[in-house]
C-alpha cells in the first residue's frame, strides 16, 4: 500500500465504505417496521472524516464515476462546487451531478438520484442535516446513500 498516494487511500476508503453500506442495505426486509428516516440514518449513511488536503473532495468525482448514475453534491461554498464541477467535466461525468449549495431549497431535488454527497459536512448546520433526512429519506425505496465527507 506504500505506493498509493494519500488521494488513492482516501478514494479507496470511501469506496470500501460504500461497498459495506451496499451490503447492509440488502437486508431491509429484516426491518419491516423501521421508518424511512431511521433506515436512512442507520443503513444509508456514510460519514468519512479526513484531514485537510487529503483528497476527499476529489475522491467524490471518482466515486460517482464508479458507483452512481445521478447524485446531488452539496457544498458549503461555491469554490468547492467549482473544484468538483471541473473534475467532473474533466472525467466526462458532469451530467451525473446536480451541484447545490447548502442554502438551496431541498424540495427541488427529484427522485431519480442515487446518492447525496455533502462536502465539508462538519461545517453544515445540524438543522440542514436533519432537513436533508426529513426531505430526502422518502427516496429510500431503492439502494441509496447519504455520504458526508469532512
Amino acid at each position: 500500500m506504500s505506493n498509493l498516494t494519500k488521494f488513492d487511500k482516501t478514494r479507496l476508503a470511501l469506496q470500501y465504505l460504500i461497498e459495506v453500506s451496499r451490503e447492509s442495505q440488502k437486508d431491509r426486509s429484516k426491518y419491516p417496521n423501521m421508518n424511512s428516516i431511521s433506515w436512512a440514518k442507520e443503513f444509508c449513511t456514510i460519514k468519512m472524516g479526513t484531514s485537510r488536503q487529503s483528497g476527499h473532495t476529489r475522491s467524490i468525482v471518482d466515486t460517482v464515476k464508479k458507483y452512481f448514475k445521478k447524485v446531488v453534491y452539496f457544498s458549503i461554498n461555491e469554490s468547492l462546487c467549482q473544484i468538483n464541477r471541473a473534475e467532473a467535466i474533466k472525467c466526462g461525468i458532469e451530467d451525473r451531478f446536480i451541484f447545490k449549495s447548502v442554502k438551496d431549497p431541498l424540495y427541488t431535488i427529484s427522485s431519480d438520484i442515487d446518492a447525496i454527497f455533502v462536502d465539508c459536512a462538519s461545517m453544515c448546520s445540524k438543522e440542514f442535516i436533519n432537513n436533508l433526512y426529513k426531505t430526502l429519506s422518502c427516496f429510500i425505496n431503492k439502494e441509496f446513500f447519504f455520504i458526508f465527507v469532512q
